[in-house]
């Protein structure tokens, strides 16, 4: 898949943002903080490790709790989307 194309699917480009915004964040905090199901955010997190805008760490205190937060590509892709967001939301 191209990574474009994974910024059209469902909640992607809310996932990044909420990364951008809180760092690393856990599945349901992820599933939380994009208004998003539980099935969509599980789904969409391996599609965006796989094109390599997210990482996935275990926690070993709480069980192999997954925790998700930006690479370095993912960080800067998530930048641009903002400045997209936020003159979008001042130019309407």
């Amino acid at each position: 898949m191209q990574n474009l194309e994974i910024l059209q699917k469902s909640k992607s480009i809310d996932i990044l943002l909420a990364l951008l915004e809180h760092g690393e964040l856990g599945l349901y905090q992820l599933k939380e903080k994009t208004s998003g199901s539980a099935s969509i955010t599980s789904t969409r997190a391996p599609e965006l490790i796989a094109a390599g805008l997210i990482k996935e760490r275990r926690e070993k205190s709480f069980q192999g709790r997954r925790l998700f937060s930006l690479t370095p590509k993912g960080r800067k892709v998530a930048e641009y989307l903002m400045k997209i967001k936020e003159y979008m939301n001042n130019h309407q």
